[in-house]
């Protein structure tokens, strides 16, 4: 069975109430790291004021660009209702932050299902697909790494999700000392408004306890990526032109920073190397860049803390690669809510 499912509401209510605008300001997290990558494609144009991966250089005409947002929108728990930041708290301010950006595609982490279906409600423009990552009797409950995409631009051929251990076609498996079960949602996505091509997208959350677990993790996408790719697009009506692989884009919580202190790369960040992959924030935010995108409900702490982009504590990441996409502009959200998406 798929899960996708639509948004059947109008955009009415992006406007936040004060109230609500104030308690959003304690986010746990950025909307997410970055919006990043106009994306473009073989044989295409781009122009977008956020991250746009345009195409190589003279290569044919351009469109406009791809956005892509990485989101961890925080579960929804009453731990954070006693607190005065729980989900309805916050729901109008990310909704807002998603609409606002503009994102064509936008991987989130942890979503339940209720706030899927809130979103859905909220952005009239969009569609879900995503599992959720365990099993009770037979039915997936939990977490998700639920992708969003804006049906106006993008068209989804075919999607599923995996487990993050030595058993992958098992939701709910856990492996290598992993806390709880960790998933991956990957989808190939047919560009629309005369781009053409696809561009294939995976979204995931690796473990917060486990380094091995992060680390294997990592390896698996990867191999799975590999195998998707020599696959190609799914075989559906559609015009050759429009089955070309454009590239390959990762958004998720890694739960790790690239880097360690001495800027060599750690195991999860350089198994995407090794594989061609490169990190839009390191390329594209420039020398002033948020240290963090994890805040712990102190965004204005954390986003005073500055450095270079390629020396970024980030664990939220948008990796790309692929000869049909080209970076041309990144950035961390700090408007909404005074939290870092």
């Amino acid at each position: 069975p798929v899960r996708s499912e639509s948004i059947p509401c109008s955009a009415a209510c992006r406007a936040c109430s004060s109230t609500g605008m104030d308690r959003a300001r304690q986010w746990r997290r950025a909307a997410c790291v970055a919006l990043a990558l106009g994306i473009v494609a073989l044989m295409r144009k781009v122009s977008s004021r956020w991250q746009r991966l345009a195409l190589a250089p003279g290569v044919g005409p351009e469109l406009s660009a791809l956005r892509v947002m990485c989101f961890n929108v925080r579960y929804d728990n009453r731990g954070d209702e006693r607190h005065g930041r729980g989900w309805k708290d916050r729901l109008s301010a990310v909704s807002n932050v998603i609409l606002d950006s503009g994102a064509d595609i936008v991987g989130t982490q942890e979503a339940l299902i209720n706030q899927l279906r809130d979103l859905a409600r909220r952005l009239a423009d969009y569609s879900w697909f995503g599992y959720a990552r365990e099993l009770r009797w037979y039915r997936p409950v939990g977490e998700h790494c639920a992708v969003l995409h804006r049906r106006s631009s993008c068209e989804l051929l075919a999607h599923d999700t995996f487990a993050l251990s030595e058993e992958p076609q098992w939701l709910g498996s856990k492996s290598w000392g992993s806390a709880c079960p960790r998933i991956a949602t990957h989808a190939w996505l047919r560009l629309r408004g005369g781009v053409g091509g696809c561009v294939l997208v995976l979204n995931t959350h690796l473990d917060h306890a486990s380094d091995e677990a992060r680390s294997q993790g990592a390896r698996l996408i990867v191999g799975r990526l590999d195998e998707l790719e020599r696959m190609g697009p799914p075989q559906v009506v559609c015009a050759e032109e429009d089955r070309i692989h454009l590239g390959t884009v990762v958004t998720g919580d890694f739960n790790c920073a690239q880097r360690a202190d001495d800027g060599r790369p750690g195991d999860v960040y350089n198994a995407f190397l090794k594989s061609g992959f490169q990190d839009a924030c390191s390329a594209g935010a420039g020398d002033d860049c948020p240290y963090f995108s994890f805040h712990d409900w102190r965004p204005q702490a954390a986003r005073a803390v500055r450095t270079q982009a390629h020396r970024h504590g980030h664990i939220d990441w948008i990796l790309w690669r692929g000869d049909g996409l080209r970076l041309v502009d990144f950035r961390v959200v700090s408007e909404c809510a005074e939290s870092l998406p």
